[in-house]
């Protein structure tokens, strides 16, 4: 009797060539080359699609992911995936097989949610050029008490929640109840990530907290005071910098794992300063880099030179960083750019739009004023649409009798931010996986 591995084994030998490893010359070998390829390309499509379009079988499918779970060659190509984030969720949610099998059959979990989003903060005082609030904010909303948030971090960390984002609507740091969050996340053993303009980050009060969380990202889309005050609206150049090296310092005064890092919001007005931006943020020490598109359907704002531009730009960041042109830093390049420079690898015609519902057990989003919304977006002052409101949350009301009232999201791409646009396809294709008899640990992304 032959095993099911063996019986892999031998059909991928015939799609790789002798060796099981596409190094030998002849069209089996080349064969199985297009199929990691065409993987790579389009991560996003399903494996009956794929099986279609290469014309072969689901078990000759299946062996090839068999081998490229181990193989570093077909890893490598993979990796160099213009969808890279889309990859490395397929990878985590099928890593967490037994939840995402339940979220996809729609069954009961112990665990509904694994991220809050929590906005805490009414003001800002910088005027981001693009922000989706832009001149707008909470009018006369009564904002939750800091007790009422603290209480919003304990229920969520008691139904299982695993992370929380204390980021959004304006600008957390300049909301009294900041503290009191962070203090209420790090107790309760959440990963509690912060998203900042930085220009608030001397606060005292709040200085070994920071050194207790998981992730600070200083929103700076700058690489010198001209292009901050252009972008931001105000001139805190001098402040968000001076910030960032003193937290930096104290990180390693501190021995602390916090990460500390910057993003950098892409226009087509900036894309060009994308290589100053870059070797801006080595010099201030900083660890990380995200590079991110003003909007998840931007590829209309560029022209096709333009494109082609930014296509070749985003390129030369990725070969300097891969010659460690950088050091330390940790460029990311977000997967919307894949869609602005190739408009034709556009994801939407693959999505399951109902699994746009699904989203909610992955992240919800309470506003300042209590609001629970299924997506980050919808929190947002601008966005505030009673339509897509699930309920609201506060002293009178607990998490669970907010969500309650849950309701259909109806499928909007507009209304899509990366991480949300990212899901949704990463979960409409592993669907499509298991109605085609491939479970989540088979895929060629699933971690050994």
């Amino acid at each position: 009797m032959v095993d099911s591995h063996s019986v892999a084994h031998l059909i991928v030998g015939g799609l790789l060539g002798a060796n099981g490893d596409g190094a030998s010359v002849g069209c089996s070998s080349d064969r199985a080359q297009q199929v990691i390829r065409a993987i790579a390309e389009r991560p996003y499509v399903g494996s009956a699609q794929i099986c279609k379009e290469l014309g072969i079988t689901r078990e000759e499918l299946r062996a090839v992911y068999a081998q490229a779970r181990v193989n570093p060659a077909m890893q490598a190509v993979l990796a160099k995936s213009p969808f890279y984030y889309l990859t490395k969720v397929l990878e985590r949610l099928s890593k967490d097989e037994v939840r995402t099998t339940q979220v996809l059959r729609r069954e009961p979990m112990k665990s509904p949610y694994e991220t809050l989003e929590l906005f805490i903060s009414a003001d800002c005082n910088v005027n981001c050029t693009f922000c989706y609030r832009r001149d707008r904010d909470y009018g006369d909303q009564r904002i939750l008490a800091p007790a009422e948030f603290v209480a919003i971090v304990d229920e969520f960390a008691a139904s299982g929640g695993k992370q929380m984002d204390v980021s959004g609507g304006l600008e957390p740091l300049l909301s009294p109840a900041i503290a009191d969050v962070f203090k209420a996340g790090i107790d309760r053993g959440l990963r509690v990530n912060l998203y900042t303009i930085g220009n608030a980050l001397h606060n005292p009060k709040i200085a070994d907290l920071l050194m207790q969380l998981s992730q600070i990202r200083i929103s700076f889309t700058a690489h010198d005071r001209d292009s901050y005050v252009k972008m931001m609206g105000v001139d805190h150049f001098d402040r968000v910098t001076t910030n960032a090296r003193a937290l930096m310092k104290r990180k390693l005064d501190t021995n602390s794992p916090v990460g500390i890092g910057t993003s950098y919001v892409v226009t087509p007005e900036v894309f060009r300063n994308i290589p100053k931006a870059v070797a801006f943020a080595v010099e201030l020490g900083m660890e990380f880099f995200d590079l991110r598109s003003v909007s998840v359907w931007a590829a209309d704002d560029y022209s096709m030179e333009d494109r082609a531009e930014l296509g070749a730009i985003l390129d030369g960041v990725r070969r300097d960083q891969a010659r460690g042109a950088y050091g330390k830093l940790k460029v990311s390049i977000a997967d919307t750019f894949g869609s602005i420079t190739n408009p034709s690898a556009n994801p939407l015609p693959y999505v399951n739009h109902d699994l746009v519902n699904m989203l909610v057990h992955y992240r919800l989003t309470v506003t300042p004023a209590g609001k629970v919304f299924p997506l980050n977006i919808l929190g947002q002052p601008t966005r505030e649409d009673e339509r897509f409101l699930i309920g609201r949350v506060g002293a009178e009301k607990t998490l669970a009798e907010a969500m309650s009232g849950r309701k259909p999201i109806p499928f909007e791409p507009d209304l899509l931010l990366a991480h949300d646009k990212t899901l949704v396809i990463a979960l409409s294709k592993l669907q499509a996986d298991l109605d085609f008899g491939i479970p989540l640990a088979e895929n060629p992304f699933a971690p050994q």
